[in-house]
C-alpha cells in the first residue's frame, strides 16, 4: 500500500516469516520511468530465539581504583528482561529497566586497578541464548 513518497505498507503472511534468516526486500515500480529499488534484508528470528543486543551507551560514575561497588547504566537497543550484563566477561548482578536501559553492579575487584574493562551484554532466558555479544564498549578506572 502506497502511504506517501517514502513508505510503503505491505503485509506478510505467516510464511514469509515461519522460518528464521535473513528475508530480502524489495520494491518494484512499473514502466515508465519505473524499476527495482535497492535490496534490504529483514532479519526474522526463529522462534524462541531472542535478539543480539546493541550497547551503545555506558554511565558510570565514581569508578575510582580502589573503591567499592558502583551502578553502571548500560543504554542500547534489543535487551531481553533476563539480559546480563558482564564485566571483562564475568557476569554481574544486572536489573532490566526495560529494553534499552539495564542496571548492573561492578563489585569491588573489578575496580581494584586502574585501566579499561569491557562492559557487555548477553540475553538469555529463551530456548537458545543468543550466544552473541554486540559493541562492547570499555569503561576507565580512574586512580
Amino acid at each position: 500500500m502506497f502511504l506517501n513518497e517514502t513508505q510503503l505498507l505491505a503485509k506478510l503472511i505467516a510464511s514469509d516469516v515461519a522460518a528464521g534468516g535473513d528475508k530480502s526486500i524489495t520494491v518494484f515500480t512499473p514502466t515508465p520511468g519505473g524499476g527495482a529499488s535497492n535490496i534490504l534484508t529483514l532479519a526474522v528470528l526463529a522462534p524462541g530465539a531472542l535478539p543480539i543486543p546493541a550497547v551503545s551507551q555506558i554511565n558510570v560514575q565514581g569508578a575510582l581504583a580502589g573503591s567499592g561497588p558502583i551502578t553502571v547504566e548500560v543504554q542500547g537497543s534489543d535487551f531481553a528482561p533476563n539480559a546480563i550484563v558482564q564485566f571483562n566477561g564475568l557476569p554481574r548482578s544486572t536489573t532490566c529497566v526495560n529494553s534499552q536501559t539495564l542496571l548492573a553492579q561492578l563489585i569491588a575487584s573489578d575496580l581494584a586497578q586502574p585501566g579499561l574493562g569491557a562492559i557487555t551484554v548477553q540475553n538469555t532466558g529463551a530456548l537458545q541464548d543468543s550466544g552473541a555479544f554486540e559493541n562492547a564498549l570499555q569503561t576507565t578506572t580512574n586512580s
